[in-house]
């Protein structure tokens, strides 16, 4: 399933963050995987999203905002508020991108009041949702509250993935751009021109948007390269992550652009909910699409350690990352007697200070190879203690 070869693109800032590595993997490696799920119909069958489906899909997303009549204004800030699954959130966030917008993804979940701040923190005066049942409320919410406090706020609703993706409700539907692919204003953008805003972690309560410029998404995603070089060929499982959180960003979106190693996700289910991943249909579908890689949260890992099953099939993965606080002594101990192989991947330093802090290691690494980061301080202090912040 994924590409034993391995090509990277310009990573240098030189390239539009997202949608220009996308173009360049469009064209020098259109037929590799990005995305690999279940059929929505035949879980048995596999479905691939190439990254030359991918580019297409970003274009109609780009068609689809003005479709909505959503003012795609060069460089203005849009909050992407919405409950959707990766598949549509990612192609999405990066027709975002191409249409010129600055994306600044919310999690659904954040409480309406932390939502304002952050939109008058970012000079954000969009949302772009999807009126669904459990988005209406919040939107509703978000909007009353910035109108109380004079804080002018557009609502605008997003394409459906049965637009941008219309293979998926029809495999034989037509899946060429009529119009051509989406018109660029002519305007070059700078390496240190802001790309992307993330949301701060929930520990910083000041809600102040973390900046990405062009040259500093290229950054991150040159060390994922370098480092990833070893791991072609992975299928990384990372259903188990949102993408509205920086991990999943990350995970599902830099990653596969950076390295060309697709990741496996739940199959889409938009318009309706999205799956919410738990430690047993995450493992199930970490088997049925044969992941040799997974990339988790350790409550997933706390449960799994009382599983021989998923202890045995974790100890065939080329390694294990995970996310949130550290492992309890047992779960360690257990998942290490088995041979697995595992790395945290803490974010929280590495949004608050722009410098990565993904551990990638694997049985044929030695030390020097492991660290994923430019200032071995934050790797040492992640080490010594998983709750360190540091700013």
């Amino acid at each position: 399933m994924a590409s034993s070869s391995y090509y990277t693109p310009p990573l240098d800032g030189s390239l539009p963050a997202i949608w220009g590595a996308l173009d360049w993997r469009a064209e020098h490696t259109p037929d590799d995987p990005w995305i690999v799920f279940p059929h929505r119909e035949y879980s048995e069958e596999k479905m691939v999203l190439t990254f030359a489906d991918c580019a297409t899909a970003s274009h109609r997303a780009a068609y689809g905002l003005h479709t909505a009549r959503v003012d795609t204004q060069d460089g203005a800030v849009a909050a992407i508020f919405l409950n959707t699954d990766t598949v549509h959130y990612a192609l999405l966030l990066t027709g975002i991108m191409r249409a010129g917008l600055i994306p600044l993804p919310i999690a659904p979940a954040t409480s309406p009041e932390d939502v304002c701040t952050l939109l008058r923190n970012a000079n954000c005066h969009r949302i772009l949702t999807r009126s669904t049942a459990c988005m209406y409320f919040r939107v509703s919410t978000v909007r009353a509250l910035c109108s109380k406090r004079r804080y002018h706020l557009r609502v605008d609703e997003v394409p459906w993935l049965d637009f941008i993706l219309p293979q998926l409700k029809n495999k034989d539907a037509a899946t060429g751009l009529k119009e051509g692919p989406y018109p660029t204003n002519g305007k070059r953008h700078a390496p240190e021109d802001v790309a992307m805003y993330f949301q701060p972690p929930i520990t910083e309560r000041r809600q102040d948007p973390v900046t990405l410029t062009h040259k500093g998404i290229a950054d991150w995603q040159r060390h994922l390269a370098e480092r990833g070089e070893r791991l072609k060929g992975t299928l990384w499982g990372a259903m188990s992550i949102p993408t509205c959180h920086p991990s999943g960003i990350v995970m599902q979106i830099f990653t596969p652009l950076a390295t060309g190693m697709p990741i496996a996700v739940f199959s889409p289910k938009a318009p309706g909910k999205p799956t919410i991943p738990t430690p047993r249909n995450t493992m199930d579908l970490a088997r049925a699409l044969e992941c040799t890689a997974l990339v988790t949260t350790s409550d997933f890992l706390e449960e799994w350690a009382q599983d021989l099953e998923a202890i045995h099939t974790l100890s065939l993965m080329r390694i294990v990352c995970y996310t949130g606080p550290g492992l309890s002594p047992y779960t360690e101990s257990s998942l290490a007697s088995a041979g697995i192989t595992m790395s945290s991947f803490g974010l929280d330093p590495a949004i608050e200070t722009g410098v990565g802090s993904i551990c990638w290691q694997t049985g044929e690494d030695t030390p020097s190879q492991s660290v994923l980061t430019e200032n071995p301080l934050i790797y040492a202090l992640r080490r010594h203690d998983s709750s360190v912040g540091l700013q």
